[in-house]
C-alpha cells in the first residue's frame, strides 16, 4: 500500500510555479549587478594599461626631446670655437649632416642651413 499523506503539503508540495520565479528574480539581478561589476572591473584595467603606454611614449618623447636639445646646444652661443687650422666649415656641414641623419633635422632644414653657412 502506497503511503499517502493527508494533511498540510510536504515542502516541496507547497512551491508553484509563481513561487519559484519571484524566488529566482533576486538571484538574476545579483548576477547581472556582479556582471556589470566585471565588466566595469575589465574597462578600469584596460584604462588603466592604456594609461601606463601614454606615459611610457611620453617619457620616450621626452628623453628624445632632450636629446635633440642637447644637439642643438652645441651649435649655440656657448659652442666650443674649432681649433686653428681645423676648417669651420666642414665641420658645421658634418655637424648638420649628423642632424640630418638622425631625424632632428629635416632635409629641407638641412638645404637651407647649408645654404647659409656656405653663403656667408
Amino acid at each position: 500500500m502506497p503511503l499517502v499523506r493527508y494533511g498540510i503539503p510536504g515542502l516541496l508540495g507547497s512551491i508553484t510555479s509563481s513561487n519559484v520565479v519571484a524566488a529566482s528574480a533576486p538571484v538574476a539581478a545579483a548576477i547581472s549587478r556582479r556582471a556589470a561589476q566585471h565588466a566595469q572591473r575589465e574597462q578600469h584595467s584596460a584604462g588603466y594599461a592604456e594609461a601606463e603606454q601614454a606615459v611610457a611614449q611620453a617619457e620616450a618623447e621626452a628623453a628624445a626631446a632632450e636629446r635633440t636639445a642637447q644637439q642643438y646646444a652645441t651649435f649655440g652661443p656657448g659652442a666650443q670655437q674649432p681649433a686653428p687650422g681645423q676648417d669651420d666649415v666642414v665641420s658645421r656641414l658634418d655637424d648638420l649632416a649628423r642632424l640630418r641623419d638622425a631625424g632632428v633635422l629635416s632635409a629641407a632644414e638641412f638645404e637651407a642651413a647649408k645654404v647659409k653657412l656656405l653663403g656667408s
